[in-house]
């Protein structure tokens, strides 16, 4: 047999439809349209279902959560070591930004100082002035 090219074959939209079979050919004849369709009476006359029993699932293997388990990862050695670098640099950068948030808190403590003396200086100054007053206003 000799294989066509497939622009020379013809489509399946130009093959001829097959033939639905007539009902007397599905039924299988006359005989069975006359007869008249009946239910059983009993239940017994039809097979109980058998039911497939469900699959238990086997219960998952307990975690010891105290383990670290670590995905496996694959990368180039190159990338790991800049990752590795990186995470270097952040661990000197935070180090250093917790130093100059301390370095911070000790200039703030030391302001809240000068603040207090300065409060207690102007307060014992108004003290003075008030005492100044009084010792202007007696009569002499």
């Amino acid at each position: 047999m000799v294989k066509l090219p497939g622009f020379l074959r013809k489509k399946e939209s130009d093959l001829p439809l097959p033939l639905m079979p007539t009902r007397d050919e599905v039924m299988g004849g006359s005989e069975l349209k006359s007869a008249p369709l009946t239910l059983p009476e009993k239940k017994e006359d039809f097979p109980a279902p058998e039911m497939p029993m469900p699959r238990m699932k086997e219960p998952l293997p307990m975690i010891d959560s105290s383990k670290k388990v670590r995905p496996d990862l694959f990368i180039r050695i190159s990338e790991y070591k800049k990752a590795k670098d990186a995470v270097k640099e952040l661990r000197v950068s935070i180090k250093e930004m917790l130093d100059s948030l301390m370095e911070l808190e000790k200039i703030k403590e030391r302001e809240r100082a000068k603040l207090l003396e300065a409060d207690n200086t102007l307060r014992s100054a108004e003290k003075v002035v008030a005492e100044l007053d009084d010792i202007f206003q007696l009569p002499e």
